[in-house]
């Protein structure tokens, strides 16, 4: 009854998701109708599948949720991960470019990140690539 309100509890909630509030906030949010806390939570799920999909928090949740609950969850999560396809490889690809960076030792190893990063930014440019063709190829299909 008070949308506004709402929005601003999501806002604010938005700042206190990480791997293991998402999936609670996600149900918080489907059970009060926060519809843009709920978008939030879903794409950051998605982006971050493989940590929350690891976590005590969902494996609690495929035993206890109700079924038909389950199944919503999913599909809505499967759904962001198809139209979020490059962001999400995109997002993986820098994760795992930090994370060999803060691990550099000696000289050695800094040439050879030099040349994966070389490497993962052509790939971030091939991708970036690809996902223009796409926009506007969709773009192209709906002007028909």
């Amino acid at each position: 009854m008070l949308p506004r309100l709402v929005d601003i509890c999501s806002n604010y909630l938005k700042e206190y998701v990480n791997p293991k509030t998402a999936l609670s906030m996600l149900l918080l949010a489907h059970a009060h109708n926060a519809q843009q806390l709920e978008r939030y939570c879903v794409h950051y799920i998605a982006i971050h599948e493989a940590d929350i999909l690891q976590s005590s928090a969902f494996k609690h949740f495929t035993e206890k949720a109700h079924p038909q609950l389950y199944v919503a969850i999913s599909s809505m999560i499967d759904n962001e991960v198809k139209q979020s396809f490059m962001q999400i490889t995109i997002a993986n690809l820098q994760r795992g470019h930090k994370a060999s960076s803060s691990s550099l030792e000696n000289v050695a190893t800094r040439r050879s990140l030099a040349k994966q990063e070389n490497n993962c930014e052509e790939s971030l440019s091939e991708i970036m690539a690809i996902e223009n063709i796409l926009s506007a190829h969709e773009y192209i299909f709906l002007q028909e």
